[in-house]
C-alpha cells in the first residue's frame, strides 16, 4: 500500500498536500473558492488542482478529459480527517499526517 503524506494548515480548516503547492484536499471553509476542485490520480498518487482563477481554458479542458476517461477521481469535501483517511484507503493509499 502506498503512503500519501498530508499536512494540516495552522487554522485546521484545510488539509494540504505538501508536494504540490497549497491545494485543498479536505474540509470546507468560508475561505475556500467554490470554483476550485481537487482531483486525485490513483495511478501516481498525485493530487491535481482545478481553479478557474488560475488555469487557462485548455488546462481546464485537459483536466475534464482526464476525469471523463476515469484517469482522475474528483475528491470530495470531507468533514473530518477520518473521512479523508477512509477515502484514500478505499483507493489503496494510507495517509500519513505530517
Amino acid at each position: 500500500m502506498k503512503t500519501l503524506r498530508l499536512q494540516r494548515d495552522p487554522d485546521g480548516l484545510f488539509l494540504w498536500h505538501p508536494d504540490y503547492a497549497p491545494w485543498i484536499v479536505g474540509r470546507r471553509s468560508l475561505e475556500a473558492n467554490p470554483n476550485d476542485r481537487a482531483f486525485f490520480d490513483p495511478n501516481t498518487g498525485e493530487i491535481v488542482w482545478s481553479s478557474r482563477d488560475g488555469m487557462k481554458d485548455y488546462e481546464m479542458d485537459e483536466l475534464a478529459a482526464r476525469h471523463l476517461v476515469g484517469e482522475l477521481v474528483e475528491m470530495p469535501q470531507c468533514e473530518s480527517e477520518r473521512e479523508v483517511e477512509d477515502w484514500f484507503l478505499e483507493r489503496g493509499f494510507k495517509v500519513e499526517w505530517i
